[in-house]
Parts: C-alpha cells; sequence; structure tokens
C-alpha cells in the first residue's frame, strides 16, 4: 500500500511533464510553420506584356524586405533574426547589364544556397548562377558572377531564390526587372 503512496504521485508527475513538452512543441511547430510558410506566401511575381516591346515596369517593395525586421516571439527568451530571406543590392531594379552580370546581395536561407536566373521577356534564360549563403541569426553577404546570352529584348527579369530543402521549390523569391 505504501508503495501506491509512491508511484501514484509519480505517475501524475510523469503526466504532467509530457503535456508540458508537448504543449512547447506545439508552440514552436506552429511559429516554425508560420515562419517558413510566410515568404512562398508573399513572393512577387512581375509580369511582362506580350504586345509593348517596352513595357513600363514599377516594382513595388519585396514583402520579404519588411519581413527581416521582424522578430519571432518565442516567449520570454526573444530570438532575433535579421535579414531572413535574400535581398539583393546590385544590380538595382531596372539597371542595365551587359553580358556578365555580378550580383551582389545578402541572405539568410534554410538551403544556404542562392539560386540566380535572368530571362528576357520572351521567357529565354539569358544565364544562371549560385551563390553560398548562411543560415542563422544574421544573413550573410553573397555575391555570383553570371554570363549571359544574347537577349531578344531590352528588358528582363533576374529572379534569386534558394530551393527548398523539402521539395526543391522555389523558396525565399525575389524578383527585380533588368535591362539588357
Amino acid at each position: 500500500m505504501s508503495s501506491l503512496k509512491v508511484i501514484i504521485p509519480l505517475i501524475i508527475i510523469f503526466v504532467l511533464a509530457i503535456a508540458g513538452v508537448y504543449a512547447i512543441y506545439k508552440s514552436q511547430a506552429t511559429n516554425t510553420d508560420l515562419a517558413l510558410a510566410t515568404p512562398a506566401a508573399s513572393t512577387q511575381i512581375i509580369s511582362f506584356p506580350k504586345t509593348s516591346p517596352t513595357p513600363k515596369l514599377t516594382p513595388s517593395p519585396s514583402p520579404l524586405v519588411a519581413m527581416g525586421s521582424q522578430t519571432p516571439n518565442t516567449g520570454t527568451d526573444e530570438i532575433e533574426v535579421n535579414n531572413k530571406g535574400i535581398q539583393i543590392t546590385s544590380p538595382t531594379a531596372g539597371q542595365q547589364v551587359g553580358s556578365t552580370i555580378l550580383v551582389r546581395g545578402t541572405a539568410n536561407v534554410t538551403s544556404q544556397k542562392v539560386i540566380i536566373t535572368i530571362v528576357d521577356t520572351a521567357g529565354n534564360t539569358l544565364g544562371q548562377g549560385q551563390a553560398k549563403a548562411c543560415v542563422g541569426l544574421d544573413a550573410c553577404n553573397f555575391e555570383a558572377s553570371i554570363a549571359l546570352s544574347k537577349a531578344k529584348t531590352d528588358i528582363g527579369l533576374m529572379e534569386a531564390y534558394s530551393p527548398s530543402t523539402i521539395d526543391n521549390s522555389h523558396t525565399y523569391q525575389t524578383t527585380i526587372p533588368v535591362s539588357f
């Protein structure tokens, strides 16, 4: 009988501990799911009209830039993640590029890779490159030199993204217009 007096409180403590661990896990899983889903849901896409030879591009500010200033809510022990995603600093939107383009920026992405593709308005891929990025609390600089083939149009798009570690889909996608 005395062993039951010891075992029952131990079982109650064990069940409460398991419930507490599960609650913490669910809270962190929900925050992680929201943080991972937000960049893909806020991808900026710029399209070109097929009929106009010189369409005017007026891209809106990337929603990923605004996300970089947010800090995750982790309870009492807050951790600040700076510049999550991909930001391109060079070339700038609408800038004219030559036969070789030097792409610079900062990135903090889960796959530690930034893939950069340049296409013209006809949809032809003119060049592609890759840069090493970091994953952690702070973004790091990246740089990639990409040789371009001859463009058939005067303007195009530069798309930078990180391949998903789960299904290779484009995550943290950033698109800016360029001219040739």
